[in-house]
């Protein structure tokens, strides 16, 4: 039987595994590979994810309209999801950095096809499915692109095809493949503006000390809530989820002193040479506001990190409270800063 096939490959994926933060590579292309398959519609099949791409097929009636439209609002959702990973992101990790690279491009082909049974899944097998993949390593000068082979075009009216290249022929197998090709650059949303959540409170207790570390290194460090339980006086846990990016709208549970404390990741900022990130605290007995802001800025080769907490308090508490809790928070802040320091400069987080 004859099938359309099409296979969506993330360019630019071979810079980003390289990164030594190898967990957020993986947890942002499953991310991204989950919003391809989500959005490819019922027209399509899914045959197999294939480490940094998605191959499809469909019926052979497939139209050439509704096929184009169907991968240009995969495209379309892809990059909307690669803005809000971007975004929203706390880290700056290799990984998590090179993000903004990564692109998109599809190759489509239409052949017969017959099936195998492998481990009790059926595949798709034949000549067609290799000359797809075969088409992936091709000459088209761009990183994100629409490839259809003539299969796929054949009686297609010639000014339906003004986005497209000329034909371009290639040599597979000793078969000659024909396709064309179109630029997808012009189908990529714009990035939404970012608007950091976070509202100055009446009263704010901040501390600072200098690390002899790469201010990325303090960054980081500053972020891995499994190793801040290791610095922070009086938390015995922090209650998360390991297999998410730390990114704007995450939670935290912090266990301190025997209760739970839920905190929201609210905003970030970020440059070449700092970082900052939020966390809001949910209201509670004592507090109409309580927030904690991590600050880490470049020094050299040393860097400055910087702990903030901001609050208001219920008003028929503020009188005698607010001096008691502003000491007990600086101490706290100097206590933890120094212990953090000590850890990262002796090399318990790694060098």
């Amino acid at each position: 039987m004859k099938r359309t096939l099409a296979i969506a490959d993330i360019s630019g994926y071979t810079r980003f595994v390289n990164s030594i933060e190898i967990k957020h590579a993986a947890i942002i292309t499953q991310e991204l590979l989950q919003t391809i398959v989500d959005t490819l519609g019922t027209k399509f099949q899914l045959e197999e994810i294939e480490g940094d791409a998605v191959f499809v097929s469909a019926a052979d009636n497939i139209g050439f309209e509704h096929l184009q439209t169907q991968l240009e609002q995969t495209f379309e959702q892809f990059h909307l999801k690669r803005h809000h990973i971007t975004a929203h992101n706390l880290c700056n990790c290799g990984a998590c950095a090179n993000t903004v690279d990564l692109g998109l491009k599809f190759v489509v082909h239409r052949g017969e096809v017959s099936t195998t049974n492998t481990a009790g899944k059926e595949k798709p097998f034949g000549q067609s499915v290799i000359e797809v993949h075969r088409l992936l390593k091709n000459q088209v000068p761009l990183n994100e692109y629409l490839l259809c082979t003539n299969q796929i075009i054949p009686s297609t009216p010639e000014e339906t095809l003004n986005e497209f290249s000329d034909e371009v022929q290639e040599s597979h197998d000793g078969k000659i493949l024909v396709y064309r090709y179109r630029d997808l650059t012009d189908c990529i949303p714009s990035a939404p503006d970012y608007v950091e959540e976070w509202s100055d409170s009446d009263y704010v207790v901040s501390h600072s000390v200098t690390i002899n570390r790469h201010w990325v290194d303090v960054y980081h460090a500053a972020l891995d809530l499994e190793f801040r339980k290791s610095w922070s006086p009086g938390v015995s846990a922090i209650e998360h989820n390991s297999a998410e990016l730390p990114s704007v709208g995450s939670v935290h549970t912090c266990v301190i002193n025997g209760k739970d404390f839920e905190f929201v990741n609210t905003g970030k900022t970020m440059n070449t040479t700092s970082a900052s990130f939020v966390e809001q605290g949910t209201k509670n007995f004592l507090f109409t506001k309580a927030g904690r802001k991590f600050h880490v800025e470049a020094l050299g080769n040393q860097a400055t990190f910087t702990q903030e907490f901001h609050f208001d308090l219920r008003p028929f508490l503020r009188p005698f409270l607010t001096p008691i809790l502003k000491k007990r928070f600086l101490q706290n802040f100097a206590d933890s800063s120094a212990l953090f320091k000590k850890m990262l400069e002796t090399g318990s987080l790694g060098n």
